[in-house]
């Protein structure tokens, strides 16, 4: 992982749990229980918090399709080096079999 894929899922780490408490502030006017209060804002900070990183993910996701527009072979690769990728479009060009 990179460091500008880190400092982005930082970012998402904390605006989640800035949204979670903000819920759990607004929540606390109205009469639950305190346990009910944590169950919210963990649920809601874990739910935004695999959404951010599920949109770090598809940002940083390449895929290489065979070049034959018959076949349906693809090679998908996340966070791979500049070699890494490469040898993916190269494997995806190259493969042994057709659909």
């Amino acid at each position: 992982m990179t460091p500008t894929q880190k400092r982005w899922r930082l970012v998402g780490q904390l605006v989640a749990a800035a949204v979670a408490l903000t819920v759990a502030w607004q929540l606390s006017s109205y009469p639950l229980p305190p346990w009910l209060l944590v169950v919210t804002a963990i649920s809601s900070s874990l739910g935004l918090m695999e959404a951010a990183q599920r949109i770090t993910d598809v940002v940083h996701t390449r895929t290489y399709r065979c070049p034959d527009p018959a076949c349906d072979h693809r090679v998908t690769l996340i966070n791979g080096g500049a070699d890494e990728h490469r040898r993916y479009q190269e494997e995806a060009g190259a493969h042994p079999y057709h659909h």
